[in-house]
């Protein structure tokens, strides 16, 4: 794999592991994600020893700021888990704030996120996409109408239309983002020369 490809693939990594964690300190898991913490970790380390052999600027940035929101996500973990083993709080619904709501109530299925961290499972590329269309979002917006938002809240926002947009585009999408002078908007389509990893 190519390293932009690895750059993606532990992104996508990093927001799957954050969300294993808001299951475990909300209560709604057992145990800590810890085997896909300490893979990730790993995977950081390798991009981050191959940081000096990289020869272009933007791949340069992009694993910087890769690494950076990775230690920002670390220490939030990091936080959480030492305040339980101290016996400071316990696991549960307002924990840092929590998600508020069971997913199990909500029909939705807590993952086995050791199980995904053994088999190494494939990134879902539309996933992945949709966070860099929260990006590119939040860029614009700030640029065009000095609007400052949360990537994170837009991805979520933007998730759940993801359903609609399968039935319409199938499971290969892309985003458009952009600036059409009073909005930023983000258009889906089918996307094109999509390769196999």
């Amino acid at each position: 794999m190519d390293l932009k490809g690895k750059i993606e693939e532990v992104a996508v990594t990093i927001q799957r592991l954050d969300r294993a964690f808001n299951f475990y300190f909300s209560g709604f898991e057992k145990k800590p994600p810890l085997k896909m913490y300490e893979r990730l970790q790993r995977d950081i380390k390798k991009l981050h020893d191959m940081a000096d052999g990289i020869k272009s600027t933007a791949d340069r940035y992009t694993l910087q700021m890769l690494v950076s929101r990775f230690t920002s996500y670390r220490i939030k973990w990091d936080r959480g888990l030492r305040a339980i083993e101290d016996g400071l709080t316990k696991p549960g619904a307002e924990f840092f704030g929590g998600i508020g709501k069971d997913p199990k109530a909500l029909g939705e299925k807590v993952p086995d996120f050791d199980a995904i961290a053994e088999k190494g499972e494939a990134v879902d590329e539309v996933e992945m996409r949709l966070g860099d269309a929260a990006k590119r979002y939040v860029a614009l917006a700030r640029a065009h109408m000095g609007k400052i938002y949360d990537p994170e809240s837009i991805k979520q926002m933007l998730e759940t239309k993801i359903p609609e947009m399968r039935k319409k585009f199938g499971d290969n999408i892309e985003f458009e983002v952009y600036f059409d002078g009073e909005k930023v908007r983000v258009k889906p389509s089918a996307a094109k020369n999509v390769t196999k990893r």
